[in-house]
């Protein structure tokens, strides 16, 4: 019935996750006793190094069991399992990559911050040393300071802002996004 047409796309599957076909044997006939005796080795304990997404190998369980009964009725069942994971990895590879640009608009931000205080306290210097009605090279150097600490206010305040929407970003992409939510 259909469940063979799931049964030859589950050893599909299994091979792209793992790299090896779900059962193995010398003749077509001892490959045909293996997948009639049990299950394949889970996915996740066939190739460790290959990284394969915890949802995808249950998927991947499912369509490869021994009982027919246990199985995805129908192939479109199977291809629609696969595609919400699909859809499901998509978010969340979006998600990861607007909080990756958050995390550098943050880092950003810091070192704003940081140069921020720097200049603050040689303005502060500059001015003690400057008479308010003095004119010149050390009140132009000391006007300079502050329009760089005005344009360094303004950076600062876009880069926070880039924080906040990046976030945003990534929680639109993966409401229930862990990182997201933290970050």
């Amino acid at each position: 019935d259909a469940r063979t047409d799931v049964w030859s796309l589950r050893a599909i599957l299994y091979e792209i996750l793992t790299g090896t076909p779900a059962y193995s044997g010398a003749t077509p006939t001892e490959v045909m006793q293996a997948t009639l005796a049990a299950s394949p080795p889970d996915p996740l304990e066939r190739a460790p190094d290959r990284q394969i997404p915890p949802e995808l190998a249950a998927i991947c369980r499912r369509a490869m069991e021994a009982e027919p009964d246990r199985r995805y009725r129908t192939a479109k069942a199977l291809v629609d399992d696969v595609e919400q994971w699909l859809d499901g990895s998509q978010r969340r590879a979006a998600a990861a990559e607007k909080l990756a640009e958050g995390e550098g608009f943050w880092s950003r931000f810091h070192d704003l911050v940081r140069h921020r205080e720097v200049l603050e306290a040689r303005e502060r210097a500059e001015a003690e040393r400057i008479d308010p009605w003095e004119v010149g090279p050390r009140k132009d150097a000391w006007l300079a300071l502050r329009d760089e600490l005005d344009q360094l206010e303004v950076d600062a305040s876009v880069a926070f802002a880039r924080v906040i929407a990046m976030g945003e970003r990534a929680l639109s992409f993966d409401p229930g996004n862990p990182e997201a939510r933290a970050f």
